[in-house]
């Protein structure tokens, strides 16, 4: 019977070699929360922050490898 793995040794590299875990789940939270009530000074800077933030998880899921073994 086959089982599906998940290869997570890429992933964690690539989110090692540009933010933390705990600094980008601060990031999406923090984008997240004062795009719910932006203040117009920092409305562009968050929006980019959690365009960023987004990005780099579309990259760490990305970066998980599927296999299936035996």
């Amino acid at each position: 019977m086959k089982k599906t793995v998940y290869d997570f040794h890429g992933a964690v590299e690539y989110i090692n070699q540009w933010v933390s875990p705990k600094e980008l789940s601060d990031n999406l939270k923090d984008a997240a929360l004062r795009c719910a009530t932006p203040d117009e000074g920092m409305r562009e800077n968050m929006i980019l922050k959690m365009q960023i933030a987004v990005l780099d998880v579309c990259e760490f899921l990305e970066s998980i490898i599927e296999r299936e073994i035996e």
